[in-house]
């Protein structure tokens, strides 16, 4: 038996629970299942389960997910009962396998902007960056799109020409890693509660230029502050260096245990953890000048779950999203439908956040923007994009064969070129 204890915080705010919790991606046969207690992130560990479900619950219809585990008996009619792991070994395993990932902005520097990721632990591995900036004007075949137009296959993207509250500020509050912000967040019971987050600020900055904005999410257990910094997972993921003249922001996720650092995440409890990027949106587009039509959204794991939620429920406020074994579990939510870019990566051995997650995400994205069956090979392997999507809106797939839950060592350069045509 495990010696730490369940949590049993009430898991359907709205007073029910589904007798069918359904899967996703490759696990798609429901089960039946009671809704039990704890409101942490249910996550699909193949050797576990068979398949994962998730409960509607709150006003933004973000399905709570918990860890489940088979129970040794079985009911009367032949299904396996399911009672869920506790709390504290769910935040251990949601952590990225630190011995497999790249240590993000150490290592060698890639040959692109001078920054990047290394290999595993530091050892350095080289490839290319982002590609050059395209111009103003019409589209080009490599070039940008002009100030409402898309952009050419390689180059950037123009702003489209809207601006923000903070075009011309005068006197903008200091930020950077020095600075964290707060602000207050309303979820959707009312509850309000302080949140803290992190803006740096490109080089270039220049209040009279409406700027691309990308918001990065950490995964279980890690902070904004290390987003930030240039420690493991800094460098907001290694992009920052590979795409100039973007702002950044990391918001920090709550604790799901009070006073445990480990335990910090996305839960999204009645809606708040949208409600934050909701205000962050808004504090930074009055604080500085914000291009409204690209602002976009990264995370690894729990950040990569948050992201997938944005392009569910928030897809004509986001751009685009650039996902690392994440998963989208919207089962009794519909998604809004309105096209959103995207681009996901996840490891078919992932045994702490199953593929069949980022599949369910791949295939909303997929009929958002009305995307074809067929594909076609992009850089960089073994990435593939999908043909027949609506104009502006690609969606790209990149399985890795073999890979567990670790950051692949091009995903910092593939989502920097992914997000640097918008």
């Amino acid at each position: 038996m495990q010696a730490c204890r369940i949590d049993q915080r009430e898991v359907d705010q709205d007073g029910g629970a589904p007798d069918r919790l359904v899967g996703g991606g490759r696990h798609r046969a429901p089960l039946d299942a009671q809704a039990v207690g704890g409101s942490y992130a249910e996550l699909l560990v193949p050797d576990v389960v068979n398949d994962l479900g998730a409960l509607d619950g709150d006003g933004d219809r973000f399905a709570r997910r918990r860890l489940l585990e088979r129970h040794p008996d079985q009911d009367a009619g032949g299904e396996s009962r399911f009672q869920p792991l506790p709390l504290c070994l769910a935040e251990q395993i949601l952590q990225p396998d630190r011995d497999r990932e790249p240590a993000l902005g150490g290592g060698e520097a890639d040959l692109a902007q001078g920054g990047g990721i290394g290999g595993p632990r530091g050892g350095g591995r080289r490839h290319q960056g982002a590609g050059e900036d395209g111009g103003g004007g019409a589209t080009g075949a490599a070039g940008a799109a002009g100030t409402s137009g898309t952009a050419g296959s390689n180059g950037a993207a123009g702003t489209s020409g809207a601006t923000t509250a903070g075009c011309g500020l005068a006197n903008p509050p200091a930020v950077g890693a020095a600075n964290p912000q707060t602000i207050n967040v309303t979820d959707s019971k009312g509850t309000t509660a302080a949140r803290q987050f992190y803006v740096s600020l490109p080089a270039s900055y220049d209040s009279s230029q409406p700027t691309r904005v990308v918001f990065a999410w950490h995964y279980a257990g890690g902070s904004a502050s290390a987003l930030v910094s240039s420690s493991y997972g800094g460098n907001f993921y290694g992009i920052q260096p590979l795409l100039p003249n973007t702002i950044f922001v990391a918001g920090q996720g709550l604790l799901s245990t009070p006073g445990d650092a480990t335990t910090s995440g996305w839960p999204n409890t009645n809606g708040g953890d949208v409600a934050f990027a909701k205000a962050m949106i808004a504090w930074v587009e009055a604080n500085f000048c914000v291009d409204p039509a690209r602002i976009l959204s990264t995370g690894m794991s729990y950040g990569g779950i948050m992201s997938d939620t944005l392009g569910c429920q928030m897809p004509d406020v986001f751009r685009a999203v650039g996902v690392m074994s994440g998963a989208l579990y919207n089962f009794g939510a519909a998604c809004k439908s309105h096209p959103i870019a995207a681009w996901i990566t996840h490891g078919d051995a992932d045994t702490t956040v199953d593929i069949s997650g980022d599949e369910t995400a791949r295939d909303q994205f997929l009929a958002d923007n009305h995307c074809g069956t067929t594909t076609t090979a992009v850089t960089p392997s073994p990435c593939v994009s999908y043909g027949g999507c609506d104009s502006g809106y690609p969606v790209v797939w990149c399985e890795v064969a073999g890979e567990g839950h670790t950051i692949p060592i091009f995903a910092a350069s593939g989502i920097a070129n992914f997000f640097a045509q918008f």
